[in-house]
């Protein structure tokens, strides 16, 4: 039986070494505070050239999806590909760490260098200062300051013409101009079908995990019988690259078909992250719980059972039937779910237990 190694057709060493150091001289060129990536970014081409093209057309573009599905990845690369088309550089603006929308503005200043005026507020220092340069800003992770964001971004965008936002967030900004771009899950392998090693490099996912699992054991091999399941657990997991790292993760410890078979229990296996990650991104659960109380209060209530728009609400769940379609519309919105194309007249949380397995409502929510 043939044995594969984990980098399928990985570039060699100083390949590797070759690309970073080009892309490391293309940022030192430019302004820029955008950080040098420790791992290999793995897939979404398309996604990459379309989000750029996109950007030309719209000077505000919002990522969106769930917690887990590679925004905050996914934009820093459109950033560092794009860090040469605008004058005054790419800059990104982390907020996942505040919980004041009045620092979103301070912050935005520390990470351009900028500095306060005397007589004038921070904001209006900040526009007097951007108003002549050309650059694009990264706001991170904006869910939980969303109306202040969406001020800011607003009040931005008003009166610096040089200015582009790429935004990143659970749901949108919601004001003019502004164009969402939804992040699809990696792309996945139907388990069900003939799977040999050489056909994982047909999945995103796949390739990511293959990526981070010989990272964690730099022995990995995977062989044409394990390769069914990791086409499983990347379908398992909904092609989502937070579950997938975390599953990576595990190859220290357990065969390929042994993570498969835990995920019964996803909960509880996927808690091995990165010491330096964001809190929500170490495990699993602690993903789930940042995106659940982030949720519209009745998307939560209904969040362990399907929506359906044609019918009443499942008992328990919305004692009035008549907002629902206003909810799911919200919801939509907000990247709280999605329209099941499977079932016409229904709709899922995207967070659905596919994935994250059903969470059950709390009281009060």
């Amino acid at each position: 039986m043939a044995q594969v190694g984990a980098g399928l057709e990985r570039p060699s060493l100083s390949a590797d070494a070759t690309n970073t150091a080009s892309r490391w001289f293309t940022l030192a060129r430019y302004p820029n505070n955008l950080p040098l990536q420790l791992n290999r970014f793995i897939g979404r081409e398309r996604a990459i050239d379309e989000i750029k093209r996109t950007l030309w057309s719209t000077r505000l573009l919002t990522l969106t999806g769930p917690g887990g599905c590679g925004k905050t990845r996914l934009a820093l690369k459109v950033a560092e590909e794009l860090n040469d088309a605008f004058g005054d550089g790419v800059w990104l603006i982390e907020l996942a760490s505040l919980s004041d929308a009045t620092l979103i503005v301070r912050t935005m200043m520390t990470a351009l260098d900028m500095h306060e005026q005397t007589g004038r507020t921070p904001a209006e220092a900040l526009i007097e200062q951007l108003q002549p340069r050309e650059l694009l800003l990264v706001l991170d992770n904006c869910e939980h300051l969303i109306d202040g964001c969406a001020e800011l971004a607003m009040t931005l965008l008003q009166h610096c013409s040089g200015l582009r936002i790429l935004a990143t967030s659970r749901e949108v900004l919601n004001i003019a101009g502004e164009i969402a771009w939804p992040v699809p899950p990696l792309s996945t392998i139907d388990p069900q079908r003939s799977v040999d090693a050489a056909a994982l490099q047909t999945s995103e996912a796949a390739c990511l995990f293959l990526d981070r699992a010989t990272a964690a054991q730099a022995d990995f091999a995977v062989s044409d019988q394990a390769a069914t399941a990791i086409a499983q657990i990347c379908r398992r997991l909904d092609g989502m690259p937070l579950a997938f790292e975390l599953a990576a993760s595990r190859v220290k410890v357990l065969k390929t078909a042994e993570i498969a078979a835990r995920l019964d229990d996803r909960l509880n296996s996927l808690t091995a992250g990165s010491r330096t990650a964001l809190p929500r991104h170490q495990t699993l659960r602690a993903a789930i719980d940042w995106s659940y109380d982030l949720l519209n209060e009745a998307i939560a209530r209904g969040q362990a059972h399907p929506l359906i728009t044609g019918g009443a609400a499942p008992a328990g769940y919305l004692v009035d039937p008549a907002p629902w379609p206003d909810i799911i519309a919200d919801g939509i919105q907000r990247g709280e779910i999605a329209l099941d194309d499977a079932t016409p007249g229904h709709a899922l949380p995207v967070s659905a237990d596919s994935v994250f397995g059903a969470r059950q409502p709390v009281a009060g929510r």
